[in-house]
C-alpha cells in the first residue's frame, strides 16, 4: 500500500506505509498566496492533481507506480481550492472539477473535456458533489447549482445558503450544504427547493458526509451534529471540545476525524 504527499513546495512524494520514500516529482510552485490545498485523487492507476492557480492552471495525472506524467490538460480556470471528484454520469466515470468560473467534466483516462458550465465566481474553496446522475456545485459568492451530468445542461439554480470552504453532499433526494454563519440546509435534488435549514450558530469549513442514512457534520469550534439523511431533521449532537475544520472520513465502520491538535478513530 501506498501514502501519497503534496507539501506546499509542490513536491509529490509517494512512500509506503512503513514511510519509506517510493518516488517523488516536483510539479512547480503553485501561484497564489496559500500554496497548494486541493486533495489528491486516485482513479485506477492515475494520481489526478487539480493546480488551479493564477497562471499555468491546468489538470494533470502522474503514474501512481513511478510519478511520470500520463497526461496534462490546460484549463482557463483561475485561482481554486477546490478538489476534483470522479462521478458516474451517463454511465460512465467522469473526472468533475470546480473552479473559478467553471464546473468542468473531463474524460480521466485522458483529460478531454466533456463539458464546462460556467457559474462559479470569486476563490472557490468547496469541492463538487454528484449523486443520481447530477452534478452539484456551490460558493459563497456565486451560487448552488445542479447539472445534468450527461448533458452538461444546467437543471437548476438556488441561492439561499451557500458555502464558503465546505462542499455539497447529496442522496438521490437531498443536497445538504453548511455555511460559515451558521446555516445548515437540505435542497431538493431534483428542483432545487429549499426542502429544510438550521440555524446553528456556528461556523462551518468541515463539509457534511452521508453514512447509513445519517448526515455528519462538525462545526469549526468541534460540535458534531448528526441528521437523519431522508428529512435533515436533527438526531443529536455532542460537544467535543476540539476545534475541527477537517471533514471526517468513514471506513470500516470506523470514522477517522482529524481536529486542529489531535487524529481520532471512533466506531460508529
Amino acid at each position: 500500500m501506498k501514502r501519497f504527499i503534496n507539501p506546499i513546495w509542490n513536491d509529490v512524494v509517494c512512500a509506503d506505509m512503513e514511510g519509506n520514500r517510493l518516488w517523488a516529482k516536483n510539479i512547480g510552485l503553485p501561484d497564489n498566496h496559500y500554496g497548494y490545498a486541493s486533495s489528491l485523487l486516485m482513479y485506477g492507476n492515475e494520481l489526478i492533481i487539480q493546480y488551479q492557480n493564477n497562471s499555468n492552471a491546468k489538470i494533470l495525472a502522474l503514474n501512481a507506480k513511478n510519478g511520470n506524467q500520463l497526461w496534462s490538460k490546460a484549463t482557463k480556470d483561475k485561482i481554486a481550492w477546490s478538489s476534483p471528484i470522479i462521478a458516474s454520469l451517463g454511465g460512465k466515470p467522469a473526472l468533475v472539477v470546480m473552479g473559478n468560473p467553471a464546473i468542468a467534466a473531463y474524460n480521466p483516462g485522458n483529460g478531454a473535456e466533456l463539458w464546462r458550465v460556467e457559474c462559479m465566481s470569486g476563490e472557490v474553496g468547496a469541492s463538487p458533489a454528484a449523486s443520481n446522475g447530477l452534478v452539484f456545485g456551490a460558493s459563497e459568492y456565486a451560487k448552488c447549482i445542479a447539472i445534468d451530468g450527461a448533458t452538461g445542461e444546467t437543471v437548476w439554480e438556488a441561492s439561499d445558503f451557500l458555502p464558503e470552504c465546505s462542499s455539497l453532499c447529496a442522496t438521490k433526494n437531498l443536497v445538504f450544504c453548511a455555511t460559515s454563519y451558521g446555516m445548515v440546509c437540505a435542497y431538493d435534488a431534483k428542483t432545487g427547493e429549499l426542502k429544510k435549514e438550521h440555524d446553528l450558530t456556528t461556523p462551518f469549513y468541515s463539509s457534511p458526509v452521508v453514512v447509513d442514512g445519517k448526515v455528519y457534520l462538525f462545526s469549526n469550534s468541534g460540535k458534531a451534529y448528526i441528521f437523519s439523511a431522508g428529512d435533515f431533521s436533527l438526531i443529536t449532537s455532542f460537544e467535543t471540545g476540539e476545534k475541527t475544520f477537517a471533514t471526517p472520513a468513514f471506513t470500516d465502520g470506523m470514522m477517522v476525524v482529524r481536529t486542529d491538535k489531535s487524529l481520532y478513530c471512533v466506531k460508529k
